[in-house]
């Protein structure tokens, strides 16, 4: 895993996220769950009350209709 902050010009940060793994068909998972944890962290940071969103508890978020729209779009 790597992660660059770039900061803007208008005084935020830039989040690139390099995820490098083996199997290619593991990508619609991976995908899924960074995009509920990186959710969650935005919510944290507005100051909301943000339930950890990890495991079987993911499904209960959305996270198998995330799943299969980018293994649709990663396919």
């Amino acid at each position: 895993m790597r992660y660059e902050l770039t900061p803007t010009s208008s005084g935020q940060v830039h989040l690139v996220l390099i995820h490098t793994f083996d199997q290619r068909e593991e990508a619609p998972d991976y995908a899924s769950g960074w995009h509920l944890c990186l959710s969650a962290l935005v919510g944290r940071l507005d100051g909301r009350d943000v339930p950890a969103v990890a495991g079987n508890v993911a499904r209960d978020y959305g996270w198998q209709a995330l799943r299969d729209d980018y293994a649709e779009h990663l396919s």
